[in-house]
C-alpha cells in the first residue's frame, strides 16, 4: 500500500475513533447522573420533576449553534485550501478533489447551524 491508499483509511479510522469516545463518554456522564439519583432517592432524599430534568440534560449555551456553525464552517473551509495547496503543489491524482469534495460536509452543515442560530434567535427576540 501506498500513501494515496492509506490516507482515505486513515481518516476515516480517525473519525470513528473519535465518534467512538465521543459516545463513550457521552454514556459514562449520562450513567454517572443515573447513579447519582438512584443514590439521592437510596438515601431518601426528594427529587423534583424539574431537578431531574435538569441534571438529566445538559446545559445548552445561548449561542451553541453559532459556535457550532463557525467551527465547522472554518473546518470545511481549511479543507478547502488543503485542496487548493495539494492541487498547486503535488501532482493532481484526485488528492485535491477528495479534499474538496470533503470539504463540501463541514461547509454545508456549519451553514445550517448558523442559519438555525439566525433563525431561533430572530424568533427568541420576537
Amino acid at each position: 500500500m501506498n500513501a494515496e491508499q492509506i490516507t482515505p483509511i486513515v481518516l476515516l479510522l480517525a473519525l470513528a475513533v473519535v465518534g467512538v469516545f465521543y459516545l463513550h463518554y457521552r454514556h459514562r456522564t449520562r450513567a454517572q447522573v443515573q447513579e447519582t439519583i438512584r443514590s439521592a432517592i437510596s438515601q431518601g432524599a426528594q427529587l423534583t420533576p424539574e431537578l431531574v430534568q435538569v441534571l438529566g440534560e445538559p446545559a445548552v449555551a445561548k449561542n451553541s449553534d453559532l459556535r457550532r456553525g463557525v467551527i465547522l464552517l472554518f473546518f470545511g473551509v481549511a479543507l478547502f485550501f488543503c485542496g487548493i495547496i495539494a492541487a498547486m503543489f503535488g501532482n493532481d491524482d484526485g488528492g485535491a478533489a477528495f479534499f474538496m469534495v470533503v470539504s463540501t460536509f463541514p461547509l454545508l452543515v456549519g451553514t445550517a447551524y448558523l442559519l438555525l442560530w439566525k433563525f431561533t434567535r430572530t424568533s427568541q427576540d420576537e
